[in-house]
């Protein structure tokens, strides 16, 4: 649910690619550097990378021109949106349209390793998946807590380790922040179940901030309330929100309390459409066979 609000976001991504480089990968500082190598260029200028593989800014501590950087920053926005929205595979594509098949490959360390050749077999089948999946984890754990990348790149790899810290400071809105926890709280009870359930020779440790964290749904909303962000607090307080809150939780006592309250205190407040929708709603309940607090309804 929360990821195909995500969706409404990502608009029509065939429209954004033109200012991407097509064909070759920072085209602009390519093109630059051959410039600076020839004759008849006087040299000058301010200093840029001398190798462009895609760890070369930060080896090199050295920038790319201002084209390819606005290009990487844009891209990198877009791709943590359909990161967001659960289109991975969809970001995919567009690296590779981008010309950055190597970050493509970078999003799918997830995948559990299989080699289905493994007891034999009459064809040879490809093998899936990623043997050396923790210690890709944990390199994604790390670029997400370096300040040396872009803020939405780290928040790509957080959100492929788990990492809600780094993850956080993208998430502008009570649906990306709750977003945000339930992902990590999802990504942490994969994990767990994956090393009791799955035999592995990995040794590489994940973070302690990662592997004691005990999630739970109301844990979650907890953390809500206590949020530095003033516009997740104030959206925290929106009915729809509260609504949401309570029927994730399971707790429809507690909603209908809550209902109780805003007829009491705040009945001028609730508009006609408000008080539609939760007739309505307790209707789909009783619909459902759900029980509810007779006194409250």
């Amino acid at each position: 649910w929360l990821e195909s609000i995500g969706k409404d976001a990502v608009g029509d991504f065939s429209d954004k690619i033109e200012y991407y480089a097509k064909s070759v990968y920072w085209e602009n500082t390519l093109h630059t550097l051959k410039q600076r190598k020839m004759a008849a260029y006087p040299g000058g200028g301010r200093p840029l990378v001398t190798e462009l593989d895609p760890d070369a800014p930060i080896r090199q501590k050295m920038p790319l021109d201002d084209l390819d950087r606005d290009d990487d920053v844009r891209l990198l926005k877009y791709l943590f949106t359909l990161v967001r929205a659960g289109m991975t595979d969809e970001a995919q594509r567009l690296c590779k349209r981008c010309g950055q098949a190597w970050r493509a490959a970078t999003l799918e360390g997830w995948k559990l390793y299989h080699d289905p050749n493994i007891n034999g077999g009459l064809e040879l089948e490809p093998v899936e998946g990623n043997p050396y999946r923790r210690v890709w984890k944990v390199c994604c754990w790390r670029m997400a807590e370096d300040e040396q990348f872009n803020r939405y790149e780290r928040a790509i790899y957080a959100t492929l380790s788990g990492n809600l810290k780094q993850l956080l400071p993208v998430c502008d809105t009570w649906e990306d922040t709750v977003w945000a926890y339930f992902r990590a709280m999802v990504d942490c009870l994969v994990e767990q179940e994956i090393q009791t359930s799955v035999m592995t020779t990995e040794l590489e440790e994940l973070p302690r901030e990662y592997t004691d964290t005990n999630w739970t749904l109301e844990k979650v909303f907890e953390e809500l309330q206590a949020t530095d962000n003033r516009r997740v607090l104030e959206e925290n307080k929106e009915h729809y929100h509260v609504i949401q809150k309570f029927i994730i939780l399971g707790d429809v006592d507690g909603l209908m309390e809550e209902f109780s309250e805003w007829l009491l205190k705040d009945r001028k407040l609730l508009l006609g459409h408000m008080l539609r929708f939760m007739t309505h709603l307790i209707l789909f309940f009783r619909t459902l066979g759900v029980q509810t607090d007779r006194k409250s309804t």
